[in-house]
């Protein structure tokens, strides 16, 4: 038997068995300080006595700034105003205060300081009695320029163009020209994703219980399975860190039916640090939009009936939109340009109105609405969401990136009819004095309606169907304009009533006869 020990050839593997330092890695070193020396000067000055250095004058920041980043992943965004370092471990670029960078820039200034050369050639002297708090914040400033990546995290709004990733625990889904084009493990700095799922892909996992357990019993019986499909449609959306058919879900329904445990589930998977809180009494502020920089998920719990008719409500069509939109920022004067791709779920105990302001077209094609009913639950779990998260996530992640990757190969959501009434009725509902006089008025020369006559019969309307009955005051200003955009009635001081006296109404118009 041949007992001869092997010979190696790789000066690494030789290194490291002699415990020596790697002569390639060596030379590497050698040659990235000389290219330094060379881009931005000397790293160190001297005093010299007798023509012979003696001690270190002043240290360079900007030779030492460039040292930094060509030994660690970061880069500064100037729209956003934010350094971002790279975690390897996660594949994710976070974001680093400068707070946070001037201490790792001290690390690396007192590691180099004990180095036996700052650059080839330069004598071994102390350096450690040279590092002060105004050299690493010069450092950290002389970073702005040279780690500066612009538009760094930008994408194309056009999501059927292009290749893109969705980052999970272990890897990256891609999809390239809207279609799935297979899962890769481990991660690049180069996709620069700043948003993750948190569970593990796996392309075999199920979610009965989610299904069976949580989902199904909340749902109503008759349209159950497409409720499913729509809620496992936005989900995916969610994941898609995209809204790219451009969909509001809005989840209606009694107290403990499910609704808020299904928004913190989809939170949960997108990435909690991924969510911000919609406020739509806000969407008008200075500000408001800055903190939607780096979120891909817009989610109002529990809102109150008033939500969409707050005067910041009409932003919702601009961040679902894809249109481009400039937010502001608390510090400096940046004004980095975002695109209105948020996904948006809304939910709400009420039923809500919308401030249509006649558009109605554009929030009909924009609103999903799903309800949930109030049930019956064997046994109550606190923290549900998280439970069905640790459990089942892998598996509601699969049937989600399902759902909403057919809905993107059809280009549309499909909707049942009774799922396309409920978005009619929502918005019948928020303009129920125009709903109510294309239903039962029409424009008839020689006639005219009593304007009280015409408001009793708008509340038995409203009883019908079932929506709440707006005060007197409410329905006389909205029926002056009403009248006057559909039919070109003015309101008139001089309309017959029953009785042949004058009273308050509108010339032109008779209660429809079909």
């Amino acid at each position: 038997m041949n007992d001869r020990k092997r010979r190696t050839y790789s000066a690494k593997v030789r290194a490291a068995e002699n415990g020596a330092e790697n002569p390639a890695e060596e030379r590497t070193e050698r040659e990235l300080r000389q290219q330094l020396t060379k881009d931005h000067g000397d790293g160190a000055f001297y005093r010299h006595l007798a023509g012979v250095p003696a001690s270190v004058s002043k240290v360079s920041a900007p030779f030492f700034a460039g040292l930094y980043n060509a030994k660690h992943d970061i880069l500064w965004e100037p729209e956003e105003q934010r350094f971002y370092g790279y975690d390897g471990s996660t594949g994710l670029w976070q974001v680093m205060t400068e707070e946070k960078l001037v201490a790792s820039v001290r690390a690396f200034m007192l590691a180099e300081s004990r180095r036996e050369e700052i650059a080839p050639g330069m004598p071994v002297l102390n350096l450690q009695e040279r590092l002060c708090l105004k050299l690493d914040s010069e450092i950290v400033y002389r970073l702005k320029a040279i780690a500066e990546a612009r538009d760094a995290f930008k994408r194309s709004p056009d999501f059927m163009y292009g290749e893109r990733f969705i980052h999970f625990a272990n890897g990256v889904f891609v999809i390239r020209d809207g279609k799935p084009a297979g899962f890769r493990e481990g991660f690049d700095k180069r996709h620069f994703s700043r948003n993750r799922c948190p569970v593990n892909y796996d392309p075999d996992a199920d979610c009965q219980r989610t299904i069976n357990d949580f989902l199904r019993p909340a749902m109503t019986p008759e349209t159950a399975d497409a409720d499913m499909d729509l809620l496992f449609a936005c989900l995916g959306f969610a994941l898609l860190g995209f809204n790219p058919l451009q969909k509001i879900l809005l989840l209606q329904g009694a107290s403990q039916s499910g609704k808020s445990t299904f928004a913190k589930l989809a939170a949960l998977l997108v990435g909690e640090e991924n969510t911000a809180q919609l406020r739509t009494h806000l969407l008008h502020e200075r500000f408001e939009l800055g903190s939607f920089i780096g979120r891909t998920l817009l989610l109002g719990a529990d809102v109150n009936p008033k939500f969409f008719l707050s005067p910041g409500a009409e932003a919702l069509k601009c961040l679902t939109g894809g249109d481009l939109l400039q937010a502001e920022l608390k510090q400096g004067n940046a004004r980095p340009f975002i695109y209105g791709n948020f996904n948006v779920i809304v939910a709400t105990n009420d039923q809500l109105r919308v401030k249509v302001q006649g558009d109605r077209d554009a929030w009909e094609r924009r609103f999903v609405v799903v309800p949930f009913l109030a049930h019956e639950v064997k046994q109550r779990i606190r923290g549900l969401e998280r439970v069905l998260l640790r459990e089942e996530g892998p598996g509601i992640v699969n049937r989600a990136l399902s759902m909403a990757l057919t809905c993107l190969s059809s280009g549309s959501v499909p909707l049942t009819p009774a799922q396309q009434r409920r978005i009619d009725d929502m918005l019948d509902r928020s303009d129920p004095v125009r709903e109510f006089a294309l239903d039962r008025i029409e424009k008839r020369a020689g006639q005219s309606l009593v304007k009280k006559d015409v408001r009793e019969a708008f509340k038995k309307y409203c009883q019908e169907r079932r929506w709440n009955v707006p005060s007197d005051r409410e329905i006389g200003a909205r029926l002056r304009l009403v009248m006057k955009e559909l039919f070109g009635a003015d309101e008139s001081n001089s309309v017959e009533d029953y009785a042949g006296k004058h009273a308050i109404g509108y010339r032109g118009i008779e209660w429809r006869s079909d």
